[in-house]
């Protein structure tokens, strides 16, 4: 995942609405880059894998689908 990417992404998602409530790409990009990488720490040390999967659902639930 990079953050040029994810502003690709945000850019688009903002154009067709496709993920709700998406402020600047490049900032949305930048704070969702953080919280995956800050995820996948907190999951490795105890290799517990909720938080990890609570921050996608977060990320997930912004997102509309179909």
């Amino acid at each position: 995942m990079s953050l040029a990417w994810l502003t690709a992404l945000f850019t688009l998602a903002q154009q067709d609405g496709s993920i709700t409530n998406v402020g600047e790409p490049n900032l949305e990009a930048a704070a969702t880059l953080a919280q995956v990488e800050g995820a996948q720490l907190l999951a490795r040390a105890p290799c517990d894998t909720l938080k990890f999967d609570a921050a996608v659902a977060q990320l997930k639930a912004r997102v509309r689908w179909g």
